[in-house]
């Protein structure tokens, strides 16, 4: 039989319509039908309700949860199926009805049979479906011989008024019976046998998960099975009734005992959603293990966060689960054992495992990338200082004593007495007055230089390549033409450029030097300086080019120095042109190439 999962009519979490429509139809069915038997056997009328109704129950809350929805089904045709029995009562004779009960009273049988061994599965295996088939001819098909056979042993059959057999029939009627009984008999104790032997098969939560469906109904197999023993021995003994109030007592639990399982999963998620993934943002291996062992019940259950090459399970029936990153790295791998491992929550526990890392690899990224920061702005505070100390320390040294000395001349060229005598102390203070001029000129320049303010990186730069002694090939983006960048972003550029071709003239030994400036994807400045020099240029602590690469930083960017494709060194940056932004980087804020 199959099911066609259609969510285009759910209601609720995803209960189908039709399902709860055929639910209210069962309860309503059963009541009604049974109720010829109600004065005869309350008790046992009382349980059949009680059982028609936690099937249906629970099958309903079974198309809400991750198990396949046939399993669902098969709960509300395990209560529909304990109709027919109904019908097979004296009270339905005269309408020709009791032939329908009598041939499927037992089709409840292979139903519930059905569901216990394919639970929490969407198939059969093939073995199980033989014993399905073999209750379902023993059962229900050798009943119809039965019905169309006469004989002297009782068969509970109430034949509608004018219903007629075969005559001399009675050895197919007392050994179909028989058959019936014995082969029905067989299989429920094979259904019994398989679901304990799964039991013992497996281990862990796996084990603990299918535990109350295998016992409970394996009890319920059982007390079916007696109760074919009874009718056997002989149908009309009084105590027949033992072994049916038994079964249907245990078929009641079969709906309990699938929540059971259902509950031991919920359980084992919740310890992998907080212990599991706790203890992988620890970066704890022995509680990581310890968390897992307890979520999947596997005491062996071993995490290797260092797997050697060609890994391979420790021992037959292992089982290797890889924890792969979200770039394809692996974190760590699980062994467990293969009797344990149940699929869904296995996968649970490795997505646990790999957020857990994640998460803890993320804060570690975050934690270095504010200490960058930090860093970062204490290297440009102390940067500032030190230019601030350059510049008094120039002015002192040069402008100031320079102004000094004009004034002493002018005071001695005022206390001349001649005019001849004083025109060449005014001279030499108009040239002193030059000199200073052009001195702060130049710390005005190493201040910020007045072609980068006047005309942007189109004039600055070009300028700067004239002024090195190495011969520098400057190409802008016709972009820069056009518009002006933001003046952190200018003054970034230049002074990069500035310190790299600094670099270029004093250690290279080049012969050229490139200076390459474009725009991308106009959210970002890329900017190359490449010579043909000796190359072997890296960034040092405290040196200049890891200075820039912290005011390139600052901006969100990042800077990087290599070796040059055809030799020589290449400088390189991208920044952002729209402000500061978080970026990846090293301690210094310099990847080295």
């Amino acid at each position: 039989m199959r099911f066609r999962h259609d969510t285009g009519d759910m209601i609720g979490r995803g209960v189908p319509r039709g399902a709860i429509a055929c639910g209210v139809l069962v309860i309503v069915a059963k009541v009604t039908l049974s109720l010829p038997r109600l004065p005869a056997q309350p008790a046992l009328v009382a349980i059949t309700w009680a059982v028609v109704c936690s099937f249906v129950a629970v099958g309903l809350v079974l198309f809400r949860t991750s198990v396949p929805s046939v399993n669902a089904w098969g709960c509300l045709l395990a209560a529909a199926a304990t109709i027919p029995g109904d019908l097979a009562e004296p009270a339905y004779a005269g309408v020709g009805l009791t032939t329908v009960g009598y041939t499927f009273e037992q089709v409840y049988l292979p139903a519930t049979v059905a569901l216990a061994l394919r639970f929490p599965d969407r198939r059969l295996t093939w073995s199980r479906r033989l014993l399905v088939w073999g209750l379902w001819a023993s059962a229900i098909g050798l009943r119809a011989v039965v019905i169309l056979t006469s004989g002297p042993l009782p068969s509970g059959f109430h034949a509608p008024p004018g219903w007629r057999t075969l005559p001399a029939s009675a050895f197919a009627h007392d050994g179909a019976m028989r058959l019936s009984l014995v082969a029905t008999a067989l299989v429920l104790a094979a259904a019994a046998g398989v679901l304990a032997a799964e039991v013992l098969r497996n281990r862990g939560v796996r084990r603990e998960s299918r535990m109350p469906i295998a016992v409970i109904g394996s009890i319920a197999a059982l007390a079916a099975a007696v109760e074919q023993t009874v009718r056997l021995s002989a149908t009309t003994s009084p105590y027949s009734w033992a072994p049916a109030m038994v079964r249907d007592l245990a078929a009641t639990a079969i709906p309990v005992a699938l929540l059971g399982y259902l509950l031991r999963r919920r359980a084992a998620g919740a310890t992998i959603a907080a212990r599991v993934v706790a203890a992988a943002q620890r970066g704890d291996t022995a509680q990581l293990q310890q968390a897992l062992r307890d979520a999947l019940s596997d005491p062996t259950l071993v995490v290797d966060t260092h797997p050697q090459p060609g890994y391979a399970p420790t021992r037959p029936g292992r089982r290797l689960r890889e924890v792969l990153g979200d770039e394809g790295t692996l974190l760590c791998v699980l062994d467990v054992d293969e009797r344990s491992s149940d699929d869904e929550l296995l996968e649970a526990a490795v997505g646990a495992v790999r957020l857990g890392i994640e998460n803890a690899r993320l804060h570690d990224e975050l934690l270095t990338h504010m200490e960058e920061v930090r860093q970062s702005r204490a290297r440009i505070v102390e940067a500032s200082a030190a230019e601030r100390r350059r510049v008094e320390r120039d002015l002192h040294d040069g402008v100031q004593q320079q102004l000094l000395a004009i004034a002493a001349l002018l005071s001695r060229a005022g206390l001349a007495s001649d005019g001849d005598s004083m025109r060449p102390k005014v001279d030499r203070a108009r040239r002193q007055l030059q000199d200073a001029l052009a001195e702060l000129r130049r710390l005005a320049h190493g201040i910020h230089p007045a072609a980068l303010s006047q005309g942007g990186l189109t004039t600055a730069l070009p300028e700067l390549a004239l002024m090195s002694p190495v011969p520098v090939h400057v190409h802008l983006d016709e972009q820069l033409r056009e518009r002006r960048l933001p003046q952190s972003v200018e003054s970034t550029v230049y002074f990069v450029v500035a310190e790299a071709l600094a670099n270029v003239s004093k250690h290279a030994d080049a012969a050229s030097a490139g200076v390459r400036v474009e725009i991308v994807d106009d959210a970002a400045l890329a900017l190359t300086v490449q010579d043909d020099g000796v190359g072997g240029a890296v960034a040092t602590k405290g040196g200049g080019i890891a200075g820039l690469a912290d005011r390139v930083h600052a901006l969100g960017g990042l800077l990087t120095v290599g070796p040059a494709a055809g030799g020589g060194t290449v400088l390189s940056a991208s920044i952002p042109l729209s402000g500061p932004v978080a970026a990846p980087g090293s301690l210094s804020g310099v990847a080295e190439g």
